[in-house]
């Protein structure tokens, strides 16, 4: 799994303590779960899912200029990459150099050209006090170990089943487009694809794998379920998303 620097200050901090609790559950949900390049996208059923938020674009509100939105549901945390990455440009950390890649695709974004051109404050009025201003550093885009044999994971995607079988489900999925001369995912399109899956499948990785497998013998340029009444779903797989595993394999994580 990989690992991120977060500033111990973060509850002291005037603008923190002032938020909404979703609005905080928000911003660490957000900070935790962006790529590399502080980009993130946003499902409105995934975020409901894993924080039990249900008015998503009230609590962004509450964030402000923290938070700028790319696209629809498509935003970035200025502020990050100075955090993760100090004295950026300049940081030596190894993933500075494909964030600053990831970047450069929104250019057209003031927020984003600003970070690029010059660097930020931090965050908090704290200093970050991390190591990513040396060599190396939690910043490397390392496969976790659940991804080990996972042939097309992407750092740039948040990937909602951690689990080795979904690597071979998905790797599956993607060397068929490939086969049949499909256009390719952009890694926002891939994460909207997969964000679609768990949404099919109601977070059942099991279910998520007979759609594949289903798409693929029907030689489908998408994945769709099956018809429910000819081909209906097993019953409901014990590897599935639900809210108190997703609260537990959070509390797990050393933030």
């Amino acid at each position: 799994m990989a690992k991120r620097f977060i500033d111990t200050g973060l509850f002291d901090d005037p603008w923190f303590m002032d938020l909404s609790i979703e609005a905080k559950i928000l911003w660490i949900y957000m900070i935790t779960r962006c790529n590399h390049a502080g980009i993130i996208e946003l499902n409105p059923k995934m975020v409901r899912l894993q924080t039990d938020i249900n008015s998503l674009p009230t609590v962004i509100e509450q964030l402000g200029n923290r938070l700028v939105t790319l696209s629809e549901q498509l935003y970035f945390i200025p502020k990050f990459i100075t955090f993760q990455y100090p004295g950026f440009p300049d940081s030596k950390a190894k993933a500075q150099e494909s964030a600053m890649k990831i970047l450069q695709k929104y250019s057209s974004n003031s927020a984003v050209k600003r970070t690029l051109s010059q660097q930020l404050p931090n965050c908090y009025g704290y200093s970050n006090g991390n190591d990513n201003d040396k060599k190396g550093g939690p910043g490397e885009n390392i496969k976790p170990p659940w991804a080990k044999n996972f042939h097309h994971w992407s750092p740039e995607i948040q990937y909602p089943f951690e689990s080795e079988k979904f690597g071979r489900i998905w790797d599956q999925w993607l060397d068929y487009k490939k086969q049949r001369n499909l256009d390719d995912y952009t890694s926002i399109s891939e994460s909207e694809a997969i964000n679609n899956l768990v949404d099919l499948s109601q977070g059942d990785l099991k279910k998520a794998e007979i759609m594949v497998k289903h798409s693929i013998a029907r030689n489908w340029k998408s994945i769709n379920p099956p018809d429910k009444k000819k081909e209906p779903f097993p019953e409901e797989s014990t590897i599935k998303l639900n809210a108190d595993e997703i609260t537990k394999k959070n509390n797990s994580r050393p933030y």
